[in-house]
């Protein structure tokens, strides 16, 4: 049978499990167990993200080991995109995304380029992860860029919590890199 997050179980051998219409963003643990017809047991684990708009990349972040999620797909604006998470900033096991941001929804000018949601929204990590995102190679002061994060419960953009914000030039990429504490 597998568990889904402790909200509900599905029995059967061949289960169809169906998240609910309308579910909450974000990383759910699915936890399946098997038992043979002698009553031995075994269990396995997968996670299962929703989110609200394409995810360019995700991985599973292990507490215990640095996890690096990359956007590989040559295709995305984000490609190259990178969050590094060192071995003890989570305490359980979480699926991190990194997905676009549609430039539409922004309340400012797009001259950056490129703009990327980092999940799950609502992370704290006890140490800084480092995060970065591609930019176009002609954006003027890239030596004095600053990053910031929108927060929707205030309805406003703020930038406290994001620290070392330094520009990667380089032929043809340039990146923001920058350490957090959150998303």
């Amino acid at each position: 049978e597998w568990d889904v997050a402790g909200l509900f179980t599905v029995p059967g051998q061949n289960p169809v499990v169906e998240i609910p219409a309308g579910s909450a963003p974000g990383s759910y643990r699915m936890l399946l167990t098997v038992t043979d017809d002698e009553g031995t047991s075994t269990q396995a684990e997968a996670f299962v993200t929703i989110a609200q708009r394409p995810i360019d990349a995700s991985e599973v972040v292990d507490p215990l080991n640095e996890t690096t999620v990359t956007v590989t797909d040559e295709t995305s604006p984000l490609f190259g995109a990178q969050v590094i998470v060192p071995a003890g900033a989570t305490d359980d096991p979480i699926v991190l995304t990194i997905s676009r941001v549609d430039a539409e929804i922004l309340p400012f000018s797009q001259d950056f380029g490129v703009y990327a949601q980092l999940g799950p929204a609502g992370t704290v990590f006890s140490a800084p992860v480092t995060v970065l995102v591609p930019h176009r190679a002609d954006i003027p002061h890239a030596d004095v860029i600053e990053v910031f994060y929108y927060v929707p419960a205030e309805a406003r953009w703020r930038k406290d919590g994001v620290f070392n914000v330094t520009h990667i030039g380089g032929d043809p990429s340039h990146f923001v890199r920058f350490e957090t504490t959150h998303f």
